[in-house]
């Protein structure tokens, strides 16, 4: 089927498939890479924030040492709280 101007409308309609083809492809492109991006930043984020979660757990846990309101027994493998057991006479 002919146009008035002489092309082949089989032909436009196919090209504007092709240009809604290629459209979509680089939506889902962009869909992907904002994705990626995300992914990426919420990644970075969990890992500072755990390393941040660390240091903070240390220091607090050598400023109780300090103070003298936790301490760690060997024989037990645990870190003990509160008052020091008072040691008997026997």
């Amino acid at each position: 089927m002919r146009h008035k101007r002489g092309f082949d409308l089989n032909q436009v309609t196919f090209a504007r498939f092709l240009l809604s083809v290629e459209e979509k492809d680089a939506a889902m492109n962009l869909a992907l890479q904002v994705l990626i991006v995300v992914a990426f930043g919420a990644f970075c984020f969990g890992c500072g924030y755990l390393t941040a979660f660390i240091v903070i757990r240390n220091r607090w846990r050598d400023e109780m040492i300090k103070r003298g309101v936790a301490r760690y027994n060997w024989h037990t493998g645990k870190w003990e709280w509160g008052e020091p057991p008072k040691e008997t006479k026997y």
